[in-house]
């Protein structure tokens, strides 16, 4: 009876059979519940760092080297102090320097040319993971041929640019021979096949085809259009047929055009001149005096006047000295400057 009661309680008692068990799942609920909490001041140098960094991604499929784009992007962007680069993931690097100025700058500048390719930057951000950053579009300026007359204007670069990608600017510009033309600054998709040109047309002006000059377009690709590789490495062309290739292609290395022109600026902009004689008040207004500058200049005056007469402040001395007053300054005499009278 006895052996049977400790049976039933061995049976009834799931605490004790399922104790290793239990010792395991705590184990492991403890290793995966684990968290270290950390705060700014543990990586506060690293944050300094990053403060002026820039991250960027080659847009090619050629291997690159670290010494190279270092000692490149060095010169190309004028030697910033501190520069310095970090290798972070497929053609995507992280550039450090000490300057905002510098970092400003080549942020400016985007995209790069790094080897006939695209290097696209962007400013580091604390709160974006660089590996999930999307390197897919690159502001250019496409110059749009053909237009007639009538069309060239910048509300029509805003229409045919939002075609292509998002409108940065539609500017007016004139090239040699007094051609007229409008230029866009469009945000291009880079995992996207480039244009040619496109057609246009309206019921009173019929149809009309227009074609796309890029500036400082890298290499791309003559048979798919993608940037990045060249037609000899494109897995496009070798499935298609000379024929093909020859009817349907019309891209082609005349894309490229970097002349660029001269932009002419609307009224509102030139009256906006920093030639001094193209000032409406030309020099005859001036800002307000500091009260602190007149004061320094009060004294400097004075100073230069008893240095030059040295006998008049001897006479006043002695004029003092026997009860007199000093000569007041608040009212003005011959030899007083005439802007100390605002005082």
């Amino acid at each position: 009876m006895k052996m049977h009661h400790q049976n039933a309680i061995t049976s009834q008692d799931p605490a004790i059979e399922n104790d290793p068990t239990e010792e395991t799942v705590t184990e492991d609920t403890a290793e995966t519940d684990s968290f270290i909490y950390f705060d700014d001041s543990d990586i506060q140098e690293r944050l300094e760092e990053c403060q002026n960094s820039i991250l960027g991604k080659i847009v090619s499929e050629k291997a690159i080297h670290m010494n190279s784009i270092q000692n490149a992007l060095s010169n190309i962007w004028c030697n910033p102090k501190g520069f310095r680069v970090e290798h972070i993931g497929d053609k995507l690097f992280h550039f450090f320097m000490d300057e905002q100025e510098d970092m400003k700058r080549i942020i400016r500048g985007n995209p790069w040319f790094f080897r006939n390719s695209w290097l696209i930057v962007h400013p580091w951000r604390r709160d974006i993971d660089a590996q999930s950053l999307e390197f897919r579009h690159a502001p250019i300026w496409i110059q749009l041929w053909g237009l007639p007359t009538q069309c060239r204007t910048k509300q029509m670069g805003i229409k045919i640019g939002s075609s292509i990608g998002t409108v940065l600017a539609s500017e007016l510009y004139e090239y040699p021979d007094k051609k007229l033309i409008i230029k866009i600054k469009v945000n291009l998709a880079v995992n996207k096949p480039i244009k040619a040109g496109i057609y246009i047309g309206s019921a009173k002006d019929g149809a009309h085809w227009i074609d796309f000059r890029y500036e400082n377009l890298p290499q791309f690709c003559f048979a798919c259009g993608l940037i990045g590789h060249t037609e000899a490495n494109c897995k496009l062309h070798d499935t298609r047929t000379n024929t093909e290739s020859t009817n349907k292609n019309v891209l082609g290395p005349w894309l490229r055009y970097n002349h660029f022109g001269r932009r002419i600026m609307d009224y509102k902009d030139r009256k906006f001149s920093s030639n001094p004689t193209k000032c409406k008040n030309y020099g005859h207004y001036m800002h307000p005096i500091p009260p602190k500058m007149l004061e320094e200049m009060a004294e400097m005056s004075m100073l230069n006047h008893i240095k030059d007469h040295p006998q008049s402040h001897n006479t006043n001395e002695e004029h003092t000295k026997k009860g007199g007053s000093i000569i007041d300054m608040s009212q003005p005499s011959s030899s007083t400057p005439l802007w100390l009278t605002v005082l």
